[in-house]
């Protein structure tokens, strides 16, 4: 009883309270509370000493990390790369570039490379390969130690453009490896050789004339080889030139060129000039260096062709603009005039034709032809008026040509044909103001050829290729309904087509059952209104169907014969309409195809009489 008194609470009844139970009892309480709390602070106290221990622990890790890590960078940062030069240079003059690297920390740097990029306009002037990456070993390298490379190089960029030369030294240290990386740019000025082309302001054609080509090393810095190349247009005739020419009578070697010289050449020569008055004459300059040409200045003539004494013009079948056609006759004329303001002796006209699409076998006309050159000439023995031709005379001579029935396509890639006529008129007489042994004048006309296409129709009641089944009845049978395909197949040869349409009506009876395939972008459209079926096509490519395979669309229609049709072929499709641009000269180009029955002649597994509608 007393235990359980003991375990028990005391309450006051009057307060509603735990009742006090004396000094005793509630001493003790008080020492049990102390000695939980003692345990709990020395749990604490552990807790933090725990706490701490790993914090010193991280703290001496961290330190012992960034000690390692400053020794590190104090090591990178005691080894030192620099790029010594010029910030600029004239293109084409070799220049030096040392290379410095300096060892101040307190330990070897083992296996060093040094490695030397630079951009495009800036090459190793030592090297047959004109490369612009290069490696250098400069190996171990002792603390306190300086190692120096001086490398030459070219400077080729443009004028006035920035080049960039980067040097990476790459090392290892206490078992790290190092990467160090300092660039340096470079500024290319002008060239050091200047150049410059000299021509009279206007030149007559077929007369000859001057052109010089002045150059002059404007450097402190003497090449030991330059070389000076011309670019002619094919209408330029070389004649001579005031140094021999090295090879192709327009590239000449000058050998040395010794700083602030300079010097000339003139090249004479003739424009034989139909069809422009401007012309092109490139010239460029090179120097040498490890057994390479490098380009290192440029400059263009321009020469500009003045107006012929003696005028001609050309028309084709009475046009300057005409198409051709394979197959037709052509009549050429050339018409001409004396403008030279002197009488004109012994005249002579020479047309030259070319192009494949000739039947040189079919020239006519007065003037004498060879058919070994292609040309036709007229002389006086041919053309009286051509002995002596008075001041503002003129007249005209033709002939004629017919084309080759079928264009020569023989590989994939040949199209757009041209015919081309060129002419040269000249007289041995010479008015004062020229500068040449015959009076000339030309003219040429190249002429188009459009292409030509194919369009067929063709139906089948067993068509296997196009991977349709046909239903009903063969031969066809009255009100009883058939199925057949129908082929559009279009080809060409010669030149692209643009805009194609085919147009075509079914017949009375016959309907659109909406299978439809083409082996293009687009496929046919049936309007059930108009009865009318209408396949456009943006574009075909040159000779499609002579090579690889034509362009072509397929539907299925279905026909139910009728009383009045017993023993005949019933009729299916009308005639369709192919309509098309020549993508090369823009001339129209049509076709049609034959009316389809169920005669079904190009099915090869319908018999002569099994399309015959029966009852």
């Amino acid at each position: 009883m007393m235990l359980n008194n003991f375990h028990k609470p005391a309450y006051d009844e009057s307060s509603g309270k735990q009742a006090d139970t004396g000094s005793e009892f509630g001493g003790w309480e008080k020492d049990n509370e102390l000695s939980n709390k003692g345990r709990r602070d020395k749990t604490a106290w552990k807790k933090i000493i725990q706490r701490g221990v790993w914090i010193i622990i991280g703290i001496a890790v961290i330190a012992a990390g960034a000690f390692f890590i400053s020794r590190l960078a104090r090591r990178s940062s005691g080894v030192m790369v620099e790029i010594q030069g010029p910030d600029s240079v004239s293109r084409g003059v070799p220049f030096e570039i040392t290379i410095q690297v300096a060892n101040d920390i307190d330990s070897f740097i083992k296996n060093g490379v040094i490695t030397v990029n630079t951009t495009d306009g800036v090459l190793y002037a030592d090297n047959a390969s004109g490369a612009n990456l290069i490696k250098e070993q400069i190996g171990d390298l002792g603390g306190g130690s300086l190692s120096r490379k001086t490398l030459r190089f070219l400077s080729v960029g443009p004028a006035n453009s920035v080049q960039k030369i980067t040097a990476k030294l790459s090392f290892s240290s206490l078992g790290a490896e190092y990467e160090l990386e300092r660039s340096k740019e470079v500024i290319i000025g002008e060239s050091a050789v200047g150049v410059e082309v000299k021509k009279p302001e206007q030149i007559v054609s077929g007369s000859k004339f001057n052109l010089q080509i002045d150059y002059e090393n404007k450097s402190n810095f003497d090449f030991s080889g330059v070389a000076i190349e011309v670019k002619y247009p094919s209408e330029f005739t070389f004649s001579s030139a005031s140094y021999n020419p090295s090879s192709l009578n327009n590239h000449w070697q000058l050998g040395a060129l010794k700083a602030r010289t300079r010097g000339s050449i003139q090249i004479t020569g003739s424009l034989d000039a139909s069809e422009k008055n401007s012309f092109d004459f490139p010239v460029s300059v090179f120097v040498e260096f490890s057994g390479r040409d490098y380009l290192i200045a440029e400059a263009t003539g321009n020469a500009f062709i003045a107006p012929s004494p003696l005028s001609l013009s050309i028309t084709a079948n009475g046009s300057d603009n005409f198409t051709a056609r394979q197959g037709e006759e052509i009549k050429y004329r050339i018409t001409y005039e004396n403008k030279s303001g002197i009488s004109l002796a012994d005249a002579v006209i020479e047309a030259k034709i070319e192009g494949d699409m000739f039947d040189v076998k079919t020239v006519g006309g007065n003037g004498g032809f060879d058919s070994r050159l292609n040309t036709v000439t007229w002389t006086a023995s041919k053309v009286p008026e051509l002995s002596l031709l008075d001041p503002g005379a003129s007249g005209s001579v033709e002939f004629s040509v017919r084309l080759l029935p079928a264009i020569p396509v023989k590989r994939a890639s040949d199209k757009n044909f041209t015919l081309k006529v060129s002419v040269r008129m000249d007289s041995p007489s010479v008015p004062y103001y020229l500068d040449a042994d015959k009076t000339t004048g030309f003219a040429a006309l190249e002429t188009k050829i459009a292409g030509s296409a194919s369009f067929t129709a063709k139906a089948f009641y067993r068509d296997a290729s196009a991977q349709i089944v046909n239903s009903g009845v063969l031969p066809p049978k009255v009100n009883t309904p058939t199925r057949y395909t129908v082929h559009w197949i279009i080809e060409n040869y010669g030149s692209g087509l643009k805009d194609i349409a085919v147009r075509g009506f079914l017949e009375s009876g016959v309907k659109w059952t909406g299978v439809v395939k083409s082996n293009t972008g687009s496929v046919p459209v049936y309007n059930p209104r108009t009865e009318e079926v209408v396949w456009t096509v943006d574009n075909i490519e040159a000779n499609r169907g002579l090579f690889g395979d034509p362009v072509e669309a397929v539907f299925q229609i279905e026909a139910v014969p009728n009383i009045t049709q017993v023993g005949r072929y019933e009729p299916l499709v009308k005639e369709a309409k192919f309509s098309a641009t020549d993508a090369f000269t823009g001339a129209s180009i049509s076709d049609s195809s034959k009316e389809l029955t169920t005669s079904l002649s190009d099915d090869k597994t319908v018999g002569r009489n099994e399309g015959i509608v029966v009852q």
